[in-house]
C-alpha cells in the first residue's frame, strides 16, 4: 500500500481525486487536520489535529463502503470500544458517532474517506459525537485502520455482508425518505430493509433517521 502523508490538507478526498486518480497500487491519502473536511451530502467535518482523516484509492466496488465500515469495525475493537453501525456508513459509540465514511467515484477507480475521532477536540459536538480518548495516539490508529482495509478489500461478499450485519443498528424505528418503520435487515446489495405499515422498503440510497427506544432522540 502507497501512503502519502500530509500535514495539513483542505480535503484527504479532494486530493485523492486530484492527484491519485488512476494509481494501479492501493493508495491513502492521510493527513494531521483538514481545513475543509466534508461528510456526506456536503456537510462539513470537523477535522482538527488528533483525528484520523485518510482517504483510500481503489477499484470500484458495490460494497466499497462497507468494506470500509467492517475494517473501521475492527480497527476501533483492537483500541477496546465496542462501536455499532448506523447504516449505511456512521460509526457510533453509545449512539454518539465517532467515524464517518464518505465513498466518491472518478473515472474508474473510487476514494473513500473515513475520518475516525481519537483524541480531537469535540467540545463544540460532544453532545452527538465521540473519541476513542487521549490515551490512544492518532498514528496507532491508522495503521491498524491501513492493515483492515488491506484485508477486507477483497473479502468474499457473503461473510462481509454477515459480518456487517452483525454490528448493524437494527430493530429500531427509523425515518428514511418520510417513511417511518423499523429497520430489519439488509439485501445481498447492502441496502437497508424498513419494515413499515405498508409493506417492506427497500431504501436503496439516502440515509436514515433512528429513533432510541430508550429517549426517542434521533441519532
Amino acid at each position: 500500500m502507497k501512503i502519502i502523508r500530509l500535514d495539513e490538507v483542505n480535503s484527504t478526498n479532494d486530493y485523492a481525486k486530484k492527484h491519485c486518480p488512476e494509481n494501479d497500487e492501493l493508495t491513502v491519502v492521510t493527513a494531521k487536520k483538514q481545513t475543509h473536511g466534508k461528510g456526506r451530502r456536503g456537510r462539513a467535518f470537523l477535522s482538527g489535529e488528533g483525528g484520523v482523516y485518510a482517504s483510500f484509492v481503489c477499484p470500484a466496488d458495490k460494497l466499497l463502503t462497507l468494506r470500509a465500515a467492517v475494517a473501521v469495525l475492527e480497527t476501533l475493537k483492537r483500541f477496546g470500544a465496542a462501536p455499532l453501525i448506523k447504516w449505511p456508513n456512521d460509526i457510533l459509540i453509545n449512539n454518539k458517532k465517532i467515524c464517518g465514511i464518505l465513498t466518491e467515484t472518478v473515472q474508474n477507480v473510487s476514494v473513500v474517506g473515513i475520518g475516525i475521532n481519537v483524541n480531537n477536540d469535540i467540545s463544540a459536538v460532544n453532545d452527538i459525537a465521540a473519541t476513542l480518548g487521549s490515551e490512544n495516539s492518532p498514528d496507532a490508529v491508522f495503521a491498524e485502520l491501513c492493515s483492515a482495509f488491506e484485508r477486507y478489500i477483497g473479502f468474499p461478499e457473503r461473510e462481509l455482508i454477515d459480518k456487517y450485519k452483525k454490528s448493524l443498528i437494527l430493530g429500531k424505528n427509523a425515518v428514511w425518505n418520510g417513511l417511518s418503520g423499523t429497520m430489519e435487515g439488509i439485501t445481498d446489495e447492502g441496502y437497508l430493509i424498513l419494515k413499515t405499515v405498508g409493506g417492506d422498503v427497500v431504501a436503496a440510497g439516502g440515509e436514515v433517521d433512528v429513533i432510541s427506544f430508550d429517549n426517542h432522540a434521533r441519532v
